[in-house]
């Protein structure tokens, strides 16, 4: 039986298919932007928050699901996964970092994050099905994340970058791969099933020194500037009257300075999950395109 993935070209998506195609697994490539990735998969354009699942997958039995957590418990509640016995979903360690965030739309997604954990949990029971969910911090490939990357794009173009100071909140950036890997992983590994895990990178470093080394993967000095943390705000919303850049927000700035480490224990002894440390090699190369 396939492997099924959602959100197949997401950041994890293109490093997961190759891995499930080594493994040997016939793999169902599933969103609404399909892309050429390396590795065999048959690659279905669809839009799962539609709820029109397409019927090469009504037979599946296994799921990896990349796609907003949320959207999960509606295909499982459609009624054409009815073959489906083991899931694997990705949340995010969010539901810890900005529940009390300052912005009141990040507050509700959280929300609805820790309701779409709570669903895929009864589910499981009403549907008879094992999942295991990951909920991992910063991800990041230095290519196509939307994290890293757009802060390497500032650098590269202003040849600086403002953090609030004292930017000393603590970062354990994960490598999009090392997820993908952990995804794989599981898939025939018992002792994870119903059960969660917080995934991280395997270096804790502040939010300061990450944007330092990002500096000198792109060969330049570094030059952090350390702005005060009402001028930032200030500067935010001023900034987030641009289109490109409303994805911008004060919580942002709050969260420069808040530690987000997680123990990655569990994961290390239930299935030897062995993270990189952020960046050992140039982010920018030899990476999927």
């Amino acid at each position: 039986m396939p492997v099924v993935v959602t959100g197949a070209s997401s950041v994890v998506g293109r490093y997961l298919l190759p891995l499930l195609a080594v493994k040997g697994y016939e793999v169902i490539a599933i969103s609404r932007n399909p892309q050429p990735v390396s590795g065999s998969a048959s690659w279905i354009r669809a839009d799962i928050s539609s709820n029109q699942l397409p019927q090469e997958i009504h037979h599946a039995n296994t799921l990896i699901h990349l796609a907003p957590l949320p959207l999960l418990n509606s295909m499982i509640h459609d009624g054409k996964l009815a073959a489906l016995r083991r899931v694997v979903a990705i949340g995010t360690t969010s539901v810890f970092t900005k529940i009390n965030s300052p912005v009141r739309s990040e507050r509700d997604a959280m929300k609805t994050q820790q309701s779409a954990e709570r669903l895929l949990a009864s589910d499981a029971q009403n549907f008879r099905f094992s999942w295991t969910l990951f909920r991992p911090t910063l991800v990041y490939d230095g290519v196509h994340d939307k994290n890293v990357t757009r802060i390497l794009r500032f650098i590269s173009k202003y040849g600086f970058f403002p953090v609030a100071s004292p930017a000393t909140g603590l970062r354990q950036p994960l490598h999009a791969s090392d997820l993908a890997q952990a995804c794989a992983g599981v898939l025939d590994n018992p002792v994870t099933e119903l059960k969660s895990y917080n995934l991280a990178g395997n270096q804790v470093l502040s939010y300061r020194e990450m944007i330092e080394e990002l500096f000198r993967i792109l060969e330049k000095n570094p030059r952090v500037i350390s702005v005060p943390s009402w001028v930032y705000q200030i500067a935010i919303m001023l900034v987030r009257m641009h289109p490109r850049f409303r994805y911008l927000n004060t919580g942002m700035i709050e969260r420069m300075n808040m530690d987000m480490v997680f123990d990655i224990k569990p994961a290390q002894h239930d299935f030897g999950f062995s993270p990189r440390r952020f960046l050992p090699v140039s982010c920018t190369m030899n990476q999927p395109s």
